[in-house]
C-alpha cells in the first residue's frame, strides 16, 4: 500500500483530494476508481474512511472499497446530535452541552469518546445513559413535557 515518502508509513488519512460541484455517486466513483488504479491494493486494504454523511459519497466509497468501514468525522457527529436533540426531542441547549461534553470531553474531563477500551466504554456508556435520563427526564418535567416513548432519547441509546 502507499507510504509516506518521508517516514515511509502509511498515511492515516488520505486528505483533501476533491471537490464536486454535484453530489452524485458516479463522480466519487470516478474519483475513488482513479485512486486504486494507482495504488490497486487500496481497494482491498482500506479498513476505514471519514465522511459526512452524504449518501452518494458513502455508496461510492462502499462499492470502490468493500472492506472499508465508514465513520462520521466528529463535527457531523456533533451536528447530527445537536440536531436530534433539539428539534427532534425538543430539549435545551443545556442538554445539548451535557451530552457534548459527556461525550467528547471538554476542559475538565475527557469523554466517552476518548475510552482506552471496549470494556471501559462500555462501562462509563452505561453511566452516562442514566445520567442522561435524569436529565431529560427533569428537563421534560421542569416543561411539563410529557415523556414519550416515541421521542425519548432513551430509545436511541
Amino acid at each position: 500500500m502507499g507510504r509516506v515518502k518521508q517516514t515511509g508509513r502509511h498515511p492515516s488519512i488520505i486528505g483533501p483530494v476533491m471537490i464536486c460541484k454535484r453530489k452524485e455517486r458516479v463522480q466519487y466513483t470516478s474519483l475513488f476508481q482513479s485512486m486504486t488504479a494507482e495504488l490497486p491494493e487500496l481497494r482491498n486494504n482500506l479498513r476505514a474512511f471519514g465522511q459526512d454523511g452524504e449518501c452518494a459519497i458513502l455508496n461510492a466509497f462502499t462499492f470502490e472499497f468493500p472492506f472499508a468501514i465508514g465513520f462520521l468525522c466528529a463535527v457531523h457527529m456533533k451536528r447530527n446530535l445537536e440536531e436530534m436533540i433539539k428539534t427532534k426531542f425538543h430539549l435545551s441547549d443545556s442538554f445539548f452541552h451535557s451530552v457534548v461534553g459527556d461525550v467528547y470531553g471538554n476542559q475538565r474531563h475527557e469523554g466517552l469518546y476518548h475510552t482506552a477500551t471496549r470494556k471501559e466504554f462500555d462501562e462509563n456508556l452505561s453511566k452516562l445513559k442514566v445520567k442522561w435520563n435524569s436529565l431529560e427526564t427533569e428537563e421534560r418535567h421542569e416543561k411539563n413535557m410529557p415523556k414519550d416513548p416515541q421521542v425519548s432519547l432513551g430509545i436511541f441509546l
